[in-house]
């Protein structure tokens, strides 16, 4: 019986990871989108320009939640893939 659910959990988990190569993608997209938001919040800090400014920030705040529920997600998955390698063990 060990011997065919260690066979079967390849197939179960091969969602798993192809759902956590996609949480990469999404966290390295998240990523690049927090550095341009902070890029821009810098530039705008430098410059003065309260409006700018402003606007800098709501879009780093908005890219850092983003970045939040995507390492959120990868945890979350991490979390199964574990727990799916140990009902096989």
């Amino acid at each position: 019986m060990k011997e065919s659910r260690l066979v079967s959990f390849p197939e179960n988990s091969s969602k798993l990871y192809k759902a956590q190569r996609e949480q990469r993608g999404e966290i390295e997209k998240a990523q690049t989108a927090e550095q341009r938001a902070a890029d821009a919040y810098a530039a705008a800090l430098a410059d003065g320009d309260d409006a700018v400014k402003e606007r800098a920030e709501k879009a780093l705040k908005q890219a850092s939640e983003a970045m939040k529920q995507a390492a959120q997600g990868k945890r979350g998955l991490n979390t199964l893939l574990a727990q799916s390698r140990q009902k096989f063990i």
